[in-house]
């Protein structure tokens, strides 16, 4: 009993010391005002990790190339698709991107680029089907110019996030299927025509943002467009849950069929 007791009162010492050392030299540091990591910081678990600086994070690696993407255009919700063949990191902050849009049968290629603005702290998790915690948020801004000897060209605008997440020694883009904003990557904004001027709202996201309220008849993760969109584009998407094998067996190849080849 005497050697328990004399254990706890040892740890209880070291405990103290430390407390008390790392509250002095921090505040030594504070006075000193030089130019050497704090004390403080050296104090803490060796476990926590550092919030990443835009430097740190490389869009190249977040959103792997020829990644497709599922949106709509215009206030009657028109199917639209977009890929990015291309991510050529410039500097810290600004990406070039190479890509195509796909409205109907009508494709674009496009070119522009994205602007990183910040990085912010998110405190929310996955949920219980996917219990990731999310990190963090990327906020940017992006352009694209879709070539105006096509066809329909136009120019896309608008802002755009990702969400990530600490994956061992690297960063990574987060798994929040689940959760309330069911995307980890948007793209928000406005496409301004070449021919005409008029502006259309359009976004696109890596799984089901974008689209307004009723456009979604899934009661679960899946995206099931309500069929009064069949003609706006959706035929395809609408299919893949169809009860018809042959329809969904066409629909599973139009929703895999790489067009911007």
């Amino acid at each position: 009993m005497k050697n328990i007791n004399y254990l706890h009162f040892t740890v209880l010492i070291v405990l103290l010391v430390t407390i008390n050392a790392c509250t002095f030299f921090d505040k030594k540091q504070k006075q000193d005002n030089s130019n050497e990591m704090p004390i403080a910081d050296i104090c803490l678990s060796m476990d926590s990790q550092e919030f990443p600086d835009v430097k740190d994070v490389n869009i190249e690696t977040l959103i792997a190339k020829e990644t497709e993407f599922h949106g709509m255009i215009g206030d009657d919700i028109q199917n639209m698709r977009i890929v990015f063949t291309s991510i050529h990191r410039i500097n810290e902050r600004e990406y070039e991107i190479i890509g195509k849009s796909k409205v109907r049968n009508n494709i674009c290629d496009f070119k522009g680029f994205i602007e990183v603005i910040e990085i912010v702290e998110t405190d929310f998790a996955g949920g219980d089907e996917a219990p990731n915690i999310v990190d963090g948020k990327i906020i940017g801004n992006y352009r694209f110019n879709e070539d105006k000897n096509q066809s329909g060209a136009g120019i896309f605008e608008g802002m755009f996030e990702i969400y990530w997440a600490h994956y061992e020694d690297s960063i990574g883009v987060a798994d929040i299927w689940y959760t309330y904003s069911h995307y980890n990557i948007l793209f928000d904004g406005t496409w301004e025509s070449n021919h005409t001027g008029k502006t259309k709202k359009a976004c696109w996201s890596d799984y089901k943002a974008c689209f307004p309220e009723g456009f979604n008849v899934s009661d679960g993760p899946d995206l099931i467009p309500n069929e009064k969109y069949r003609s706006k584009g959706w035929d395809y998407m609408i299919d893949l849950f169809s009860q018809d094998e042959e329809k969904k067996e066409k629909a599973f190849a139009e929703y895999n069929r790489k067009w911007w080849k």
